[in-house]
């Protein structure tokens, strides 16, 4: 059942891949997880907190999404997905390896879910 609240504050835990792009080419890939990621929902004002950073969402149709692609290849590029009916979210990202010379970009690809910890 869809949630309603104006505010809604998720614990989003998840495993998936994470794949290190070597600048030659080569491609590492590693299991990667998240946990007790908190994501604050406000739907008033169509927004997403993460990790203390607001990013526009498109709300709506029982789910979330937010597709954060500014600077493309200089900062970190994301994408999330957390259908309202059951907690079900999708994460994945990309960023730069400025410290590790050998690499290029970093890749994680996590699925999981999400509880509820708060609705006002």
């Amino acid at each position: 059942m869809e949630l309603i609240a104006a505010l809604i504050v998720f614990s989003c835990s998840g495993f998936g891949t994470q794949t290190d792009v070597y600048n030659h080419g080569k491609r590492e890939t590693t299991a990667s997880e998240i946990a007790n990621k908190r994501i604050t929902v406000e739907k008033i004002t169509d927004s997403v907190f993460i990790d203390g950073n607001a990013y526009e969402a498109v709300i709506g149709n029982g789910d979330v999404r937010v597709d954060f692609e500014e600077d493309h290849g200089v900062t970190r590029d994301f994408d999330l997905y957390i259908r309202l009916a059951d907690g079900y979210f999708e994460w994945n990202d990309s960023l730069p390896l400025w410290n590790d010379p050998n690499k290029r970009r970093r890749l994680n690809n996590v699925t999981g879910k999400c509880k509820v910890e708060e609705v006002n």
